[in-house]
Formats: C-alpha cells, sequence, structure tokens
C-alpha cells in the first residue's frame, strides 16, 4: 500500500511535472505540439536508460523504446487535457500494472 501511495502522490506526478509539465510545455513554446511531445518523449526514455542498465531482464535499448512509447502517450494525453493528473494516473497505473503482473 505503501508503494502505491509513493506511485500515485509522489513518484508519478513528479516526473510528470518535469517531463511534460516543464519540459514539453517549454519544448511546445519553440516547436510544434507533436515535436514537442516527442521530444520529451525522448528525454524521458533516456532518463530511464541508466535505470535498465542496473536492472536485470531489461536491457537499455529495449528500456528506451519501452519508455518512449509510454513517454509520448503521456505526453499526448497532456497535450490533449492540459491537466497533468491525467499522465500523472497513466504513469502510476502502469507501473501498478506491472507489479500485477508479475
Amino acid at each position: 500500500m505503501v508503494v502505491l501511495i509513493g506511485w500515485f502522490g509522489v513518484a508519478a506526478p513528479a516526473e510528470e511535472l518535469l517531463f511534460r509539465g516543464i519540459i514539453q510545455g517549454r519544448l511546445r513554446e519553440t516547436f510544434s505540439p507533436f515535436s514537442g511531445i516527442l521530444l520529451a518523449a525522448v528525454c524521458f526514455a533516456l532518463m530511464h536508460v541508466p535505470v535498465a542498465a542496473l536492472s536485470a531482464g531489461m536491457t537499455p535499448a529495449s528500456s528506451f523504446v519501452e519508455t518512449l512509447v509510454s513517454g509520448a502517450i503521456f505526453g499526448l494525453a497532456y497535450e490533449c487535457t492540459g491537466n497533468l493528473l491525467v499522465p500523472s494516473i497513466a504513469h502510476a497505473g502502469l507501473w501498478t500494472a506491472g507489479l500485477l503482473v508479475l
């Protein structure tokens, strides 16, 4: 239960604030919304590569692809709604789904 509170209440909202709220928001000022989503997703994926390198079962390349796709989906959700709560819940939900699979 503590893990879920941490994911939904702290970790996912913090990552979404940084990557969607700040990075994607700033990129949108210079580039098109699509380019902002894509570039923010690349930053999001690159941030996760070192974590994958330390984790068993994931290669840095597979982690990059997985987080690039999920980052683009989270970015699109934010762009369509203008609400960081939507990608934050999706982000934490993805972690929860992974936990349930295990």
